[in-house]
């Protein structure tokens, strides 16, 4: 406090994070005839928008006050590295704070000797959140000489910067700053006052959140051109339990964990089995899962404590700048309640979860609609779930120094065990999936009489009808495609599922697809939904 009782011009760098914070403490030093220049130094912040509308705040509170300022280039990267590294999981006011109050004030005694300032010093100290005892220890190891004890939040400082603020209209911030911050206030915010999750788009600002958001162990809910995913950090385990959680999913089902390139696909899985590198070539980006040997980087909870983990690059473009911008590579079970149809829209993932998470990532209506092929790599190609992606496509692709093979007695054994609770290989092996509240019963060639139906029943056909069969008042004719293809109706399967269900349907009678090709994946699909 020693500068306040002094009667000389101080030339003083003072530091902050945000405009609100600031107002006291320039008015402060400008009434006690010093030169304030504001040192805006905030590598923490995430997203990058966030760094900027801040500074937009700290613009407006140095034209009013007639003070310069001096912005520090943010190094996100640098300070994740330096201060959050191996502190990821402290909450807010935890040991990582410390750290980055340290890595602030360390730049800011730097410029302060550089630009030959008489002290520096921090807004840090004016909010009742921060410990000013720890900032002042802080500060004087950074540079005794330079540094300047001032806590601003003594006598109203606090109350006196919010009311400035306020008449400046400042943008005030949510959160500290840093994603595990957002992280942090996210979830007490949910827990306080249970809300809706909020839609964002594919505007890099959403991405850049979305992706700060991931790295920092949240959820969010993104689009594929399989399904929509419930995403998390694969490297985090306490990120992925949350998944489970959030889904009501068994401990025994493993996720598939997106990577956005081959590299980043090795620091998940041994790739040098050399069908790996054809099929990869072929199909990637796209909805192929190949179930590869794990390394040790991955989580146990990833992969059901199972030695292989299921790996996929997708090739819808969120998705893929998702996952560029989190850094990580994320587990990503389809983002609905555990047995119950798959989202393949924004919307769905809002009806099922929305008040589970807090934001969902719309990229509109997904390509495909039913999950990816998955196939375990070893001596031979073995398809353990059917999907876009055919066994007539892997032999292409595989040509005749492999043979591919259809997992069914493989499907069939897992699909046993899991009535004992055993763990998966893969995801999407359970007898009983993909299941509407609706009953659904399967056909084939012979349309089900449904003149004495008396529940609200749909018959579904694979494409629109010739003509229709007589029904009764009760039943309702719905048709997944124009002609019958097979990409078309994989695409309106789950999507025609969960509309009979909104709509209150308690009988679904649906054709089966031609059992071969795409068709097989649907099949799969419905004879799971229909399963008791």
């Amino acid at each position: 406090m020693r500068l306040l009782n002094q009667n000389f011009m101080a030339r003083i760098l003072l530091h902050t994070c945000c405009g609100i914070c600031a107002g006291h403490c320039v008015s402060l030093l400008q009434s006690q005839g010093h030169e304030v220049v504001l040192f805006y130094s905030n590598a923490n912040i995430a997203p990058a928008s966030e760094f900027e509308r801040r500074l937009k705040a700290v613009d407006t509170l140095c034209a009013h006050f007639g003070v310069p300022v001096i912005v520090d280039t943010p190094n996100h990267r640098e300070w994740l590295e330096r201060v959050a590294r191996g502190f990821e999981r402290e909450p807010e006011r935890g040991a990582r704070c410390p750290r980055c109050f340290r890595y602030s004030l360390e730049r800011a005694a730097r410029t302060a000797r550089e630009r030959d300032f008489d002290f520096f010093t921090t807004t840090l100290s004016v909010s009742p959140h921060k410990p000013s005892k720890t900032i002042f220890e802080i500060g004087k190891s950074v540079d005794a000489e330079r540094f300047l004890e001032v806590d601003f939040k003594k006598q109203d400082g606090f109350k006196k910067t919010n009311t400035i603020s306020r008449s400046l209209d400042l943008y005030r911030q949510s959160y500290c700053g840093c994603e595990f911050s957002l992280r942090d206030a996210l979830a007490q915010r949910r827990t306080a006052t249970p809300k809706t999750a909020e839609m964002l788009s594919d505007r890099p600002e959403d991405i850049a959140l979305a992706g700060s958001l991931l790295r920092a162990g949240g959820l969010v809910a993104i689009p594929t051109e399989t399904v929509y995913g419930l995403a998390a950090n694969a490297f985090d385990e306490n990120a992925v339990r949350s998944i489970f959680s959030a889904k009501g999913r068994p401990f025994i089902d493993p996720l598939i964990v997106h990577v956005h390139s081959l590299e980043q696909a090795e620091t998940l899985a041994d790739t040098a089995h050399p069908a790996v590198e054809k099929l990869a070539k072929a199909f990637w980006p796209g909805p192929l899962t190949l179930v590869l040997p794990k390394k040790a980087t991955v989580p146990d909870i990833v992969t059901a404590g199972e030695p292989t983990v299921a790996v996929r690059m997708p090739v819808h473009p969120v998705a893929r700048k998702i996952l560029r911008a989190a850094e990580v590579p994320l587990a990503a079970p389809s983002a609905n309640p555990f047995g119950y149809v798959s989202p393949t829209t924004a919307q769905h993932v809002l009806q099922s979860l929305g008040e589970r998470l807090d934001y969902i990532v719309d990229g509109g209506a997904c390509d495909c609609g039913i999950e990816s092929t998955i196939v375990l790599v070893g001596e031979t190609v073995r398809i353990l779930r059917l999907g876009i992606i055919t066994r007539e496509d892997l032999e292409k692709a595989l040509g005749t120094e492999f043979s591919v093979e259809i997992g069914k007695g493989l499907l069939e054994k897992k699909a046993e065990e899991a009535e004992m609770q055993t763990a998966q290989i893969a995801p999407g092996m359970l007898k009983k999936h993909y299941s509407p509240r609706a009953k659904v019963e399967l056909w084939e060639n012979a349309i089900p009489n449904l003149e004495d139906a008396t529940g609200k029943t749909a018959l579904v056909f694979q494409k629109r009808p010739g003509s229709l069969p007589a029904l009764s008042e009760n039943a309702t004719a719905f048709w997944l495609s124009e002609d019958g293809d097979q990409a078309t109706v994989a695409r309106s399967v789950f999507a025609l599922l969960r509309r009979l269900d909104d709509a209150g349907f308690s009988d679904i009678r649906i054709e089966r697809s031609p059992n071969d090709g795409i068709g097989a994946a649907v099949n799969d699909r419905l004879s799971r939904a229909a399963a008791r």
